[in-house]
């Protein structure tokens, strides 16, 4: 178990406009001395902040710079988050230049040498007939999946937020992505869990990392009130750790448990950010030592 975080964590300051966006250098600088060796890279922001170079004819370039970067802070980029739709868009049309950036982003983690990149699912305008979603996800994933085996990476499909009790959105629940991944048939895919939106959605984490099992190979982990994807840090919110932690602990789940927690730091000024990334870290330590769970 391997203890990261996004690099959202460390990507703006609310109030400051002078300083509203670090770069890459910067944020992966804090987060470094904070005291982490792991890093999630939060690849849209590259797509739509700052310079863009992404979404740029210099995206060929960001590999080797942001490897630079992990090389001279001493740290490992060890999972990724691709690209994605606008998160209440249904799909049946394709955007050319979304599909462009999701597939640069799969590119690019694996120039990188990174092992998972997570992406959001799909669902179509109709999701209340839930056939229609799976076809398209089928149709979806199986094209990405060609390209992260060609790139040397895996594609993790991360749960998303809605109400399955009223609405079936597809991949709100963990069974959605379940059988998906048994309709790809194909190990280049697995899960990434997402902590506050399964919380959103009401479920008992226990019994959905417990039936994901060998499927997890990537996490989201922050914390919400149940109401609202307040993207905080945990124990700021209702979830119960000790039940995350343990049925990770269970199913042997070795890969990264990565902060996805920006709200957690956005506020603070600038000149208090790298404390809270310093707490932000051991909170994490924190939550891996519980019941004996320790980072390894």
């Amino acid at each position: 178990m391997r203890l990261s975080t996004s690099t959202r964590i460390c990507e703006s300051v609310l109030w400051d406009k002078k300083h509203l966006y670090y770069d890459l250098g910067d944020t992966v600088r804090k987060i470094a001395l904070a005291g982490y060796d792991s890093v999630d890279l939060f690849f849209p922001s590259y797509c739509e902040k700052g310079d863009k170079i992404l979404a740029s004819d210099r995206w060929e370039s960001f590999a080797e710079k942001a490897l630079d970067i992990a090389q001279s802070n001493n740290v490992v980029f060890s999972q990724s988050h691709g690209f994605f739709y606008p998160p209440f868009k249904a799909y049946e049309i394709a955007d050319e230049w979304h599909e462009t950036l999701i597939c640069r982003t799969i590119i690019t983690a694996g120039k990188m040498g990174i092992p998972v990149v997570v992406l959001h699912p799909f669902f179509s305008a109709d999701d209340g007939i839930k056939g229609k979603s799976l076809k398209l996800n089928i149709e979806k994933f199986s094209r990405y999946g060609e390209i992260a085996y060609s790139a040397g990476t895996r594609i993790a499909i991360e749960n998303i937020f809605g109400n399955p009790n009223r609405l079936h959105r597809f991949g709100a629940s963990f069974e959605d992505l379940i059988e998906l991944l048994e309709h790809l048939d194909d190990e280049c895919f697995g899960i990434c869990w997402d902590t506050g939106h399964g919380h959103l959605c009401g479920f008992d984490q226990r019994v959905a990392i417990k039936a994901i099992g060998r499927h997890l190979i990537a996490t989201h982990i922050a914390d919400n009130d149940g109401k609202t994807d307040l993207h905080t840090a945990p124990f700021l919110g209702r979830i119960d750790w000790i039940n995350v932690v343990s049925s990770l602990k269970e199913i042997g789940y070795s890969s990264d448990f990565s902060f996805e927690i920006p709200n957690f730091t956005v506020g603070f000024d600038a000149s208090f950010k790298d404390e809270a990334l310093l707490f932000s870290k051991k909170i994490g330590e924190y939550l891996l030592a519980l019941d004996g769970f320790h980072e390894r």
